[in-house]
């Protein structure tokens, strides 16, 4: 990835945030400076994706690779929410999403959802267990078949 979140804490010096942001662009990354809060910029941005798309299935609007499929090919993103939760595994997603939430003190919309639960629950975990929203075989992803 090639944003570097620079943290601006309450006590945070200017010159030292400044210099972290120059050595980040030094490395060839791009800094992002934020202020210190749950998530930072862009795991809190990230939230939306994924707690929204879990909702869509939950409520039987439409399966994880639909989902996933119209965020890439028609929103332009690279991969969907269940994409990017199979790349991040479950067992760090699923608690980052609790935490969040709580660190929120439970607002609405950072609401974890009960599919990543039992799924952890479940050890459905992420692509290098070889099972998360899809199965993998030597790594490959197996996309289920479209419906009609």
């Amino acid at each position: 990835m090639k944003v570097v979140e620079v943290i601006d804490g309450v006590r945070t010096e200017p010159a030292a945030a400044d210099a972290l942001s120059s050595l980040s662009r030094k490395m060839g990354h791009t800094p992002v400076r934020c202020l210190d809060m749950p998530g930072f910029v862009v795991n809190h941005a990230g939230r939306g994706l994924g707690t929204e798309g879990l909702r869509i299935v939950q409520e039987g609007i439409a399966d994880f690779a639909t989902v996933d499929a119209i965020m890439r090919e028609q929103a332009g993103f690279k991969m969907g929410p269940f994409e990017l939760m199979d790349l991040t595994a479950l067992d760090v997603s699923h608690p980052m999403m609790e935490s969040i939430y709580d660190q929120f003190y439970q607002e609405p919309r950072f609401r974890p959802s009960p599919i990543t639960a039992l799924r952890l629950a479940g050890g459905l975990l992420d692509r290098k267990t070889g099972a998360g929203f899809y199965r993998y075989e030597n790594g490959a992803k197996q996309v289920p078949a479209e419906a009609p």
